[in-house]
């Protein structure tokens, strides 16, 4: 069960680096800090029992400019206890740029119309699945303490979608295996709270198809859809994080 509580900050874990923006921009409008904690519990895929707990504190902060650009800043402290791993606390910041035309950048990356109107979707699985979820990280006792390992680099916004050359990688049960799984772990316990995120943020702003820019639009707009929309953002960028983690241990194998 999600918990909620209005306290302090945080931002993505794919963060980059802020937006650099010209002196002449002066700041027309600012909207008040929101920040607010939760906590998730993380789930082994293999039996289904919890197995550890993501804590995150988030605050996001939207600037609006004389030119009527918004500015996000989304500041994020996540801590990640338990799963078979040392207790982890990261920090990382984000910035989302929306301009007058429609055009969105998140740390300087510009967002393609089709990433923009990406939807949630139920077409795979949302449930943890055994080994943890094929088309993003996943795992398989194939003989006794004989394991695959499988991984993509990245995945879409929704972790509908493994993105870049999957690794594979055959291995007798070591400490990577440990790590390997803990990691496809969270990816799995975060694409199920994503989907569940989703189907609350649609319910909050009475909308039948909840796309990225729908995500980023209740963030700057604030209010309670905020909450929501920023716990869907640290869902992904968490999951991101894990899966370029476990890629990294198959990129090593090699």
């Amino acid at each position: 069960m999600r918990k909620r509580i209005l306290t302090t900050s945080l931002a993505t874990l794919l963060s980059l680096g802020l937006i650099s923006l010209p002196n002449n921009n002066v700041i027309a409008a600012s909207t008040p800090t929101n920040n607010h904690t939760f906590s998730q519990k993380i789930y082994d895929v293999d039996t289904g029992f919890p197995v550890g707990e993501i804590k995150t504190s988030i605050s996001s902060d939207t600037e609006e400019l004389s030119d009527g650009t918004k500015i996000i800043t989304l500041n994020k402290i996540v801590t990640i206890v338990g799963n078979n791993q040392k207790n982890q606390t990261k920090k990382s910041v984000d910035t989302i740029k929306i301009t007058p035309d429609g055009e969105y950048f998140i740390n300087g990356k510009k967002l393609s119309k089709e990433e923009l109107s990406k939807p949630l979707t139920n077409k795979v699985s949302t449930m943890a699945q055994s080994g943890g979820l094929s088309w993003l990280t996943s795992y398989n006792e194939i003989n006794k303490d004989y394991y695959v390992l499988k991984s993509y680099p990245d995945a879409d916004f929704w972790l509908d979608k493994g993105i870049g050359k999957q690794l594979t990688w055959y291995t007798k049960g070591n400490y990577k295996v440990s790590d390997f799984k803990a990691y496809a772990n969270t990816v799995s316990s975060c694409r199920s709270s994503l989907v569940t995120l989703g189907s609350t943020l649609a319910a909050e702003i009475g909308t039948a198809v909840l796309t990225v820019e729908t995500v980023i639009g209740a963030i700057a707009a604030g209010g309670a859809a905020a909450i929501t929309a920023r716990e869907i953002y640290s869902q992904s960028t968490t999951a991101h994080e894990a899966m370029a983690n476990a890629y990294s241990i198959l990129e090593d194998a090699y």
